[in-house]
């Protein structure tokens, strides 16, 4: 079994023999030794050496893929919840929204959830759902972790924090937590008497038009590793105070 070696230093003998293959690209094109851009758009260049390769350029993703069943019918596809210590690993397309398994997941179990997300950033339409899911039981409790990036763009009249406040919190039907940290975490759980859910990965809630990664785990364990330093958050950050940044979080994440 590897052991971790804290007083292990790297020095540059012990890479000394690692090599590197030669390999040849057929048909590799880019950017030449000293060439000059041809063009506002082109990456055309005449000469053979070449430094990168044009990327393809990327076709946005149509309305049409954008769907909520797919998340309802990836939810639907794997026995839920894993057991314990089990974990469902997934690489999901652009048009594979993150946000929208989330409903499905707490709908299949019959409610009765706290929900804890950390997260980037959120969209209108994953604010609606929250709503949806909080005024149809599928969720009791919701705490929400923001990142100070979100508030900054967010904040200002019309936007998607006020938008947020105004939906989930001055309602006063629930209990509601919104703090603002310096997190770029994509973290979401779900616990009620049945299992302790995390899901967790690059995504973001909200559609990206990116190839992402994420995995869900069914363990109290990890559920309460997480939920420890996320209401300590909550509990010196919330939303009627100012947002942290990562030189205040020293104290918290240890």
């Amino acid at each position: 079994m590897l052991e971790y070696d804290e007083n292990f230093i790297a020095e540059y003998d012990d890479f000394s023999d690692f090599d590197i293959p030669e390999f040849d690209i057929p048909d590799f094109q880019g950017l030449p030794m000293g060439g000059k851009k041809q063009g506002a758009r082109s990456f055309h260049f005449d000469g053979e050496d070449r430094l990168y390769k044009k990327p393809k350029e990327l076709r946005p993703c149509h309305d049409k893929y954008i769907k909520f069943e797919y998340a309802a019918d990836f939810i639907k596809s794997f026995k839920f919840p894993p057991n314990d210590g089990e974990f469902i690993y997934a690489i999901v397309s652009g048009s594979f929204i993150f946000g929208d398994i989330l409903l499905p997941i707490a709908a299949r179990s019959g409610g009765g959830h706290r929900m804890d997300i950390c997260t980037l950033s959120m969209s209108k339409e994953n604010i609606d759902m929250f709503y949806q899911m909080l005024n149809d039981g599928h969720i009791s409790e919701a705490n929400f972790i923001l990142s100070d990036y979100f508030y900054a763009h967010e904040r200002g009249k019309g936007g998607l924090f006020n938008y947020l406040v105004d939906s989930l919190v001055k309602p006063q039907k629930w209990p509601v937590k919104i703090s603002i940290a310096s997190v770029h975490t994509k973290i979401v759980m779900f616990k009620n008497k049945e299992y302790d859910i995390i899901i967790s990965g690059s995504a973001n809630l909200r559609s990206s038009a990116n190839v992402e990664q994420f995995e869900m785990r069914n363990s109290p364990g990890l559920y309460e590793f997480n939920r420890e330093w996320m209401d300590e958050i909550h509990e010196k950050f919330d939303v009627v105070k100012k947002p942290i940044r990562s030189r205040n979080l020293g104290g918290i994440i240890k």
